[in-house]
């Protein structure tokens, strides 16, 4: 992709390994590009979940269902309410953007945590999965409240152990 965004205009590019250089392109070399790209996304936009109230919630199933039964009750108790999950993005009752993920990317989430604060929201609700905290698309987002629904063995072909599949569901729980 690099000769791409180059042409493109890109005159920075961040690498986790040595690539031949560019005239013009400064290249800036990290042990974790994803994790780079969630800090940088959050300064970016100014640190929008700082500004708001967030519950993210995570959960082998459920999730979709509890965030949307969670921005109900807020709303109805006169909350604005933001969510980002694996339908759309919403702010209150007005559909944003459509996903296609569980958990969209660091710099998505930031991108809509930013319009949520410029739209006056008060609290975002977050369905966060699994591989998203092991992908750092939630990086830079300080959880309120954190609500873990239940664990069972499904995502083993791609966290191998039980250990390893509730360790990433935990990490949730240390984005405070």
């Amino acid at each position: 992709f690099i000769p791409d965004v180059i042409k493109s205009g890109a005159k920075a590019i961040i690498v986790e390994k040595d690539v031949a250089p560019a005239d013009g392109v400064t290249y800036i070399k990290v042990n974790n590009s994803r994790l780079a790209l969630a800090y940088m996304s959050a300064a970016y936009f100014d640190y929008p979940a700082e500004k708001l109230k967030t519950i993210g919630i995570t959960g082998t199933k459920g999730k979709t269902t509890t965030t949307f039964m969670v921005k109900s009750i807020l709303q109805a108790h006169g909350l604005k309410v933001g969510l980002i999950g694996s339908i759309a993005v919403y702010i209150n009752d007005e559909k944003i953007e459509d996903t296609d993920r569980t958990t969209s990317e660091s710099i998505d989430i930031k991108k809509y945590l930013d319009l949520m604060v410029k739209q006056n929201v008060e609290v975002a609700i977050i369905e966060v999965s699994s591989q998203a905290m092991k992908l750092e698309r939630v990086t830079g987002c300080k959880f309120e409240v954190g609500l873990f629904t239940n664990l069972t063995e499904d995502h083993l072909d791609y966290f191998k152990t039980m250990d390893n599949y509730f360790l990433a569901k935990s990490k949730l729980f240390s984005k405070r």
